[in-house]
Formats: structure tokens, C-alpha cells, sequence
């Protein structure tokens, strides 16, 4: 099963997006376990579209090596030069 590559994330565009998306619901006191619950329904709904809409998919391959990065291929790219 495909696994969320985070490190691929564009965070100014998954912000914009959560941000889009509770817009319509401002911060309010919680007076009661139902607001509460529904508060927190309604912030990982976000979350998850936010998620969906911006975090990719790995492309993993059996000789992958989770712990690289591309930093770390530009940097041995810098050194090889």
C-alpha cells in the first residue's frame, strides 16, 4: 500500500488549503461534548482533504533508501563537481 511522502510536501499550499478549508468555522468556546466533538470532526476533516489535496505518494522500489534525501543528492552533487 502507498505510504504519504511528507518530506514532498508543499506546506505553503497545504496551509492555504487547511486554511481555506476552516475559514467558514471561526474559533468559538465549546460549551458542550457535542460542540467538542463536532469541532474536532470538522478540524481532522480538514486535515485529511488538506492532506489528500497536497501530500503525494512515495514511489517506492525494493532498493530504496527511505532515510535519502534530495538535499542530499544536490549535496553530492556539489562535492562531485
Amino acid at each position: 500500500e502507498p505510504q504519504r511522502n511528507w518530506r514532498e510536501t508543499d506546506w505553503e499550499a497545504f496551509n492555504e488549503h487547511l486554511s481555506k478549508t476552516l475559514e467558514p468555522f471561526p474559533p468559538t468556546p465549546l460549551a458542550s461534548e457535542e460542540e467538542f466533538q463536532q469541532a474536532t470532526h470538522r478540524i481532522t476533516g480538514a486535515i485529511t482533504s488538506a492532506m489528500e489535496a497536497t501530500v503525494p505518494f512515495t514511489k517506492p522500489c525494493p532498493h530504496s533508501k527511505r532515510w535519502w534525501m534530495k538535499d542530499l543528492t544536490n549535496l553530492r552533487k556539489q562535492v562531485n563537481k
